[in-house]
């Protein structure tokens, strides 16, 4: 999982100025938690609302922006190896994966596992019937995915 700014675009912005920019707040904002952890510990008095993450400037000057844990967001990344929630987490396009979803057939709520394969925010699954096809993947008809409750997924290799 990796913390990023709530303002996205403020983000893109400073990563434009220091390509490290994410891996630095990551780092102060996990110094930061720790600290924090041992603040709170009976008999220290310490407070902090802010941390700083250093940002280096294509001119090598360094500055540094404060910045607020509320206005962080935390992002969980897609683990190859493992099972992954959607969507919680944002699988990678037009590859092979594993899937398992809710979905209620004739009023019962079933497990369905299958190969899916997801591309531009939508999930597709093997289409059954050809006329049903709407599109193809690596030569394979597939259809779109809907009326699912929940759904996990993981590389087909995995």
């Amino acid at each position: 999982m990796t913390w990023h700014l709530k303002h996205r675009d403020l983000e893109q912005k400073l990563l434009a100025l220091d390509h490290n920019f994410l891996i630095n707040l990551n780092v102060y904002f996990d110094i930061f938690r720790a600290d924090e952890k041992f603040n709170n510990k009976p008999g220290i008095i310490c407070i902090k609302e802010k941390f700083e993450v250093p940002i280096s400037t294509p001119g090598h000057s360094i500055l540094r922006l404060d910045v607020d844990p509320n206005d962080l967001v935390e992002i969980l990344e897609y683990n190859p190896n493992g099972w992954n929630e959607y969507p919680k987490v944002t699988p990678p396009k037009l590859q092979p994966m594993k899937i398992e979803f809710l979905k209620r057939i004739d009023g019962l709520v079933s497990m369905v596992r299958a190969y899916g394969v997801f591309n531009n925010d939508l999930w597709f699954i093997p289409a059954v019937d050809s006329g049903l096809d709407n599109y193809h993947y690596d030569g394979m008809p597939l259809r779109q995915l809907k009326d699912f409750s929940y759904l996990r997924f993981r590389s087909w290799e995995a």
